[in-house]
């Protein structure tokens, strides 16, 4: 059942692995600043999935609060501690993962935004989604969506923060 979730994961990161040209390799801030410069980002990339997880889900749940709240399709809504804890630990992997990306990425940012929004979609469940035919289409529909969003604000949010605008020479 884990064969195409493993697939894309494996495709994103084949594609974001790629040796990188040292003569273009954008410089991330960590190696062009002292810690001090840069701590304070490596903090709100790490608060920002929760937040922009939040944010998104107050769009999405009043879609599909009848499929949870009916109890016909074995969905609950965990507490709201359970929720902020494993979307903070969630974040946390998902920045460590991402630095090494960061740090060798040698194509656009625009590139890296695209593919890294690809793989943490992939990452947080839109394939989970997409196979999990005994949900209603609502509820596979307006999370698959909101995961997508998430996904591609999170990556921009970890670009923008992370990654030093190229040096014109």
């Amino acid at each position: 059942y884990f064969l195409l979730p493993c697939a894309l994961i494996a495709c994103a990161a084949v594609l974001l692995f790629k040796a990188p040209d040292e003569a273009s390799v954008l410089t991330t801030v960590f190696s062009d600043r002292p810690p001090s410069a840069w701590w304070w980002r490596f903090c709100i990339a790490w608060l920002a999935f929760p937040v922009i997880y939040y944010f998104f889900g107050m769009f999405a749940y009043p879609l599909v609060a009848d499929a949870y709240q009916s109890g016909e399709f074995a969905l609950e809504v965990p507490s709201q501690l359970l929720i902020l804890g494993a979307v903070s630990i969630r974040s946390l992997l998902f920045l460590l993962v991402t630095i090494p990306i960061l740090m060798h990425w040698s194509k656009s940012r625009k590139g890296l935004i695209f593919s890294l929004g690809i793989a943490l979609a992939a990452m947080v469940g839109v394939v989970a989604m997409i196979e999990a035919s005994w949900l209603p289409t609502t509820v596979r529909l307006v999370h698959g969506v909101e995961i997508i969003i998430d996904s591609f604000v999170h990556a921009w949010v970890l670009v923008a923060l992370l990654m030093a605008k190229p040096k014109i020479e």
